[in-house]
């Protein structure tokens, strides 16, 4: 609902400023960064890995941002990927020792032990990655 108005701003603000709005250069950025939203996420739509929701955002990501926009973006998506993995593993081991564990722990752990790690919400990665990139721009060299 909120990625196609954000890819029409992109476009609108690139058309205006000939620059994206964290600041990349013109239409050379733009397009590098649409072509790697586009060969990052398209294949894993097309296979149903990857939700359409996520493929807009990363899209809008890029003409907002350009390359290193969608790059940081991917890398936060990895990184909840990994968090996520990490802790449903740490989950599912804890929920099948044999000693005995306080109640609340083992209900946690049965919890997060149950994640179905194809349901990963990488939207809340890319807009991670995103904000992080945005923060980087204004701290000082």
């Amino acid at each position: 609902m909120l990625t196609a108005p954000a890819m029409l701003a992109g476009v609108f603000y690139v058309l205006a400023f000939q620059a994206t709005l964290l600041g990349q250069g013109p239409w050379a950025q733009v397009l590098a960064g649409t072509g790697l939203a586009l060969a990052l996420a398209l294949p894993g739509y097309l296979m149903s890995k990857l939700g359409g929701g996520d493929l807009k955002m990363l899209l809008a990501i890029a003409l907002l941002g350009g390359t290193p926009a969608v790059l940081a973006a991917v890398l936060g998506a990895g990184g909840l990927a990994l968090l996520l993995l990490g802790a449903t593993l740490v989950g599912r081991s804890v929920a099948v020792m044999h000693h005995p564990l306080p109640a609340p722990i083992q209900r946690t752990a049965r919890a997060i032990g149950s994640f179905d790690l194809q349901r990963i919400p990488l939207g809340s990665g890319f807009a991670a990655g995103l904000i992080v990139y945005t923060l980087s721009l204004t701290w000082p060299a």
